[in-house]
């Protein structure tokens, strides 16, 4: 702060600098340690103090006061004395603050008495709202200039109106505190009416991530469920589809499970003073490349029936000895951390979202779950109350023993395939540059020399111009030397020359391949470049794929395990991805002799033909999962050939 503004009040015109000094107060509103020595400097400048304490003091008269904050005349500052005054000591200012509150009233006038050096004068304030014998208290020491005693009153008539800033801030603080209160309970009744309107859990649960992602403005929101001990994610915000057998989904449900099972919100970077265990949470964040990360698990709705959960420090909140969790909620950030008001709205949207989305989970459940419960109670009242869950068992396990030892099936080995073709072009830019013309889209089928896209070549006309330009003048260059006989400069003039033609035949040999076309008679299976034109492009970016789909065939992996069972002309069925509800029968024409390491083991690739008509829409890249017959067996066999065939193997 400066210390030349002279003689003023802040009701002098000065509006500007009382607004500067609340702002920069208001910032420091919630750090005490920054606050005060700013607000302590503040008033001191403004009435011209030679120095300044600041100091806390209990209630009970034996606690004395807690000095928290001084300030004194700065080395080098123009006052109106020339030279520093002696300042009154530590123990005189004691004194005064000892007496602080001695009056039983808490509206008295602040005291105003001589410093030792007879020319000081100390004025003594209360700051804010305080009780008549506790409170903070300001001290300021004004050595005037010929002992006027005015000074003294235009500093406690400059400093009464100031003390009362801490109070009117806190004042703002609790309306801020409350108006987001009403934002939170107003934000969350909203999402209610949202989820109440869903008829399925899975749109709910998309629902409830977007939501959360949209109003605390998250990266990536999502919610796990607890199923059978483990948690499996269930959406993820504006992602339609994913894999739950992602490397990055298990390590999400594995962060879930940390907060699960300590029942407790997990904050990563893990917060000062925080005791919880953020193993994982630090492992998916690192893999995700998310720098703050935050988990709460999901109660079920009869333990936040009575009201909002009080949280404590640690995270962990008193519903957590109710009942057992049944899902998790995982944050991600990577620009800021979460506040603890992001927190507290966090808490109150999933304590409120927690009872529509178990109601939809327990009723939106598949036709078996559904039928396996009103079984139950069917069961139930024919066989009795008592141990009805043993007399069903025992009766499934004898049946199941029966049809186990005298069923027979087809046994088929199920291995994953993907069609191919013999022929792929992998169309890539010529240059840098940038898209100019998409003749094609993905899908089209194209042949042999059709123009497929083209690069901007304006620039490189440009170039070739200026490379004309430039072989010209080298070319000048060459005749002045000749005709100058000087042999030095004409062959360094020939070398220009050939360099510049060298260039030039660069440039054209660039604009030759500004145009792309196809190579051979195919269909466009990649590189929809519609929506990149004008787009730059580096020189080898792969823009486009083309591919023949006269011979395509599929590559089919067989485990080793089960390669024993096959050979050629085996027959199968296949089921494409895109079109479960449709079978392709298939016959292996070749076993590679050669197994390969794949994820999960070994396995042999076949080259296999569909026996049926081609379908049009067969693309290469398309997959999808065959089943190979290898014969009739017994379902016991089927069932148990692989723990025996492991267990031959470990005892051998």
């Amino acid at each position: 702060m400066s210390n030349s503004k002279g003689n003023r009040t802040p009701d002098s015109g000065e509006s500007s600098d009382i607004f500067a000094l609340l702002g920069a107060l208001r910032q420091r509103a919630d750090e005490p340690g920054k606050f005060w020595p700013l607000f302590l400097e503040s008033i001191c400048d403004w009435c011209q103090a030679h120095r300044g304490q600041l100091f806390v003091k209990a209630g009970a008269p034996s606690e004395g006061q807690k000095w928290i904050a001084a300030w004194s005349f700065p080395k080098g500052a123009d006052k109106s004395n020339a030279a520093k005054p002696n300042l009154p000591s530590s123990h005189q200012l004691d004194e005064w603050a000892a007496r602080f509150g001695d009056s039983e009233s808490s509206n008295d006038a602040p005291a105003v008495e001589h410093a030792s050096d007879g020319n000081s004068y100390c004025s003594v304030h209360g700051i804010g709202n305080r009780t008549a014998k506790a409170g903070i208290g300001l001290i300021m020491v004004l050595h005037p200039e010929n002992g006027q005693r005015a000074d003294a009153a235009r500093m406690r008539s400059i400093a009464e109106p100031l003390c009362l800033i801490p109070e009117f801030l806190e004042q703002s603080r609790q309306v801020d505190s409350q108006k987001r209160n009403v934002l939170r309970f107003t934000g969350a009744l909203d999402l209610m009416v949202l989820l109440n309107a869903e008829k399925r859990f899975l749109a709910a649960a998309m629902l409830f991530c977007n939501e959360i992602a949209t109003r605390l403005g998250c990266d990536r929101v999502s919610l796990g469920w607890l199923k059978s001990n483990q948690v499996e994610v269930q959406a993820i915000s504006h992602t339609d589809k994913f894999e739950k057998k992602m490397e990055a989904v298990q390590a999400l449900s594995a962060a879930m499970e940390e907060s699960i099972d300590q029942c407790q919100e997990i904050v990563f970077p893990r917060p000062e003073g925080s005791v919880s265990i953020v193993r994982d949470h630090e492992n998916y964040a690192k893999s995700q490349g998310c720098k703050f990360v935050v988990s709460i698990p999901l109660f079920p709705a009869e333990s936040v029936a009575g009201g909002d959960a009080v949280a404590s420090d640690d995270g962990a909140s008193d519903r957590e000895a109710a009942l057992d969790p049944l899902g998790a909620v995982t944050l991600e950030r990577s620009d800021h951390p979460f506040s603890a008001d992001d927190l507290n709205t966090l808490r109150l949207i999933c304590d409120h979202a927690v009872r529509p989305l178990s109601s939809l989970q327990t009723s939106d459940r598949w036709l078996g779950a559904r039928a396996m419960s009103a079984l139950r109670k069917k069961a139930a009242t024919l066989l009795g109350v008592e141990h009805t869950w043993w007399k069903i068992a025992a009766i499934l396990v004898v049946i199941g023993l029966a049809v186990l030892i005298f069923g027979r099936k087809e046994y088929r080995v199920e291995g994953e395939f993907e069609i191919r073709t013999d022929a792929m072009a992998q169309l890539s830019a010529p240059f840098d540059g940038h898209l100019a013309e998409v003749h094609v889209r993905v899908g089209d089928e194209v042949a042999e020399g059709t123009p497929l896209f083209a690069l901007d070549s304006r620039e490189l006309a440009l170039q070739r111009e200026a490379a004309l330009a430039e072989n010209a003048r080298f070319k000048g260059e060459v005749l002045r030397a000749e005709s100058m006989l000087q042999a030095a400069e004409m062959k360094m003039a020939r070398a220009r020359v050939q360099q510049s033609q060298a260039q030039l035949d660069l440039l054209d040999f660039r604009l030759s391949r500004a145009e792309i076309k196809a190579p051979f008679d195919g269909i466009v299976v990649e590189g929809d470049l519609r929506e990149k034109i004008a787009a730059p492009v580096s020189n080898g970016d792969l823009l486009m794929k083309i591919a023949r789909i006269e011979d395509l065939y599929f590559d089919l992996m067989i485990p080793e395990k089960d390669i024993q069972d096959f050979s050629e002309n085996s027959v199968g069925v296949a089921k494409f991805a895109s079109q479960p509800a449709e079978d392709y029968p298939f016959t292996i024409e070749r076993i590679q002799p050669i197994g390969r390491t794949e994820e999960g083991g070994n396995v042999f690739y076949a080259r296999c033909q569909f026996t049926g008509d081609r379908q049009d829409w067969w693309r290469p890249g398309m997959s999808g999962v065959a089943k190979i017959d290898a014969g009739k067996r017994t379902l016991l066999w089927i069932a148990t050939h692989r723990t025996v065939d492991f267990l031959r193997m470990y005892f051998w």
